[in-house]
C-alpha cells in the first residue's frame, strides 16, 4: 500500500471541527448546569432537599455530577476533535450520559440514594425542578448527542474529496521527476556473404534506429500531474515494447540468413562430383 492510498484511507476518517462544533457548546453547557445546578440552586429556592448550598450528597454525586461531568467532557472532544472515531465515541458517551440523568431519580432508591425532595411549594415548580434536573435536561442532552452522533457518522460528500484532494497532493509531492530515459538501438548485423556458388547472393541486415530519448515530467500538484506521469510511463512501455518487436525480428532474419546459407553450401557439395 503506497502513502497516497494511506492518506486516503486515514483522510476519510478526518472530519471538520465545524462537524461537532454546535453540538458540542451545547453539551458543555448543558453539562455544567446539570452537575453545578443541585450547589447553587439553593440561591434561588430551585433545589431539592437538602436546600443548602453546596452541600455534598452521595445522591447529588451520582444523580447529577457524575453524568454532568461525563457529558460536558464528551462535548469538549467533540467541539476539539478532528478524528471521526473519537468524535463518534464522545458521542456515545454524551448519549449514556443522557440517559442516566433520565432513568437515574426513578432507580436511586435501588441504589440506596436519598434524592430529597423538590422545595417549591406549588405543584409546577415542583415539575419544573424535575424536568430542569434530570428528565428535560436528560432528554435535551440525547437528542443533540444522538444529532452529533448521525452527523460524525456519515461520510458526507466534501469529506470524500477533502480525502480525494490530500491523497492527490501526497502522490504528486512523493513522485519524483522520472529521469531522461533513452533506448539503445540493436547494433547492425555485419554484411554475411555466401560463398557457395553463383546462386547465393550478399545479404544484409539493418538495425532498429535507436529510440528516442523520452523525458517526464510530473506536474507539483493534482489530478493533471497523474495524468502525465500515468501518459509518460504509457508511452515508454509502448517505445520498449517496440523495441523488443524490432529485435526479435532481427533474430529471426539472422537465423534465416544462417539456415539459407546452410542450404546453399548443401547444394553446391552435391552438385560438385557431378
Amino acid at each position: 500500500m503506497t502513502t497516497a492510498d494511506t492518506t486516503m484511507r486515514t483522510g476519510r476518517m478526518r472530519v471538520p471541527r465545524t462537524r461537532g462544533a454546535l453540538s458540542g457548546t451545547l453539551l458543555i453547557l448543558l453539562g455544567v448546569w446539570g452537575a453545578i445546578i443541585p450547589f447553587v440552586g439553593p440561591y434561588f429556592d430551585f433545589a431539592y432537599t437538602p436546600d443548602n448550598a453546596w452541600t455534598w450528597t452521595a445522591a447529588r454525586g451520582w444523580l447529577d455530577v457524575l453524568p454532568g461531568v461525563v457529558v460536558a467532557l464528551a462535548g469538549l472532544v467533540m467541539l476539539l476533535s478532528i478524528n471521526r472515531l473519537v468524535a463518534c465515541t464522545a458521542s456515545w458517551f454524551a448519549i449514556a450520559g443522557g440517559a442516566w440523568f433520565v432513568i437515574g431519580l426513578p432507580l436511586a432508591p435501588f441504589m440506596g440514594l436519598n434524592v430529597g425532595l423538590p422545595t417549591a411549594s406549588s405543584t409546577g415548580m415542583r415539575a419544573l425542578e424535575a424536568l430542569a434536573y434530570f428528565y428535560a435536561l436528560g432528554a435535551v442532552i440525547l437528542f443533540l448527542a444522538s444529532a452529533a452522533l448521525g452527523r460524525l457518522s456519515v461520510h458526507s460528500v466534501s469529506d470524500w474529496r477533502a480525502a480525494e484532494r490530500r491523497a492527490a497532493d501526497e502522490r504528486a509531492m512523493a513522485a519524483p521527476a522520472a529521469a531522461p530515459t533513452a533506448t539503445t538501438a540493436v547494433p547492425a548485423a555485419a554484411p554475411t556473404t555466401s560463398t557457395a556458388g553463383p546462386a547465393a547472393a550478399p545479404t544484409t541486415s539493418t538495425a532498429v534506429p535507436a529510440a528516442a530519448p523520452t523525458t517526464s515530467t510530473a506536474p507539483a500538484d493534482g489530478r493533471e500531474g497523474e495524468d502525465v506521469v500515468a501518459r509518460e510511463n504509457a508511452r515508454r512501455a509502448i517505445a520498449r515494447e517496440q523495441n523488443d518487436h524490432a529485435h526479435r525480428h532481427f533474430l529471426r532474419m539472422r537465423r534465416g540468413d544462417r539456415e539459407r546459407d546452410r542450404e546453399q553450401v548443401s547444394a553446391s557439395g552435391d552438385r560438385s562430383p557431378q
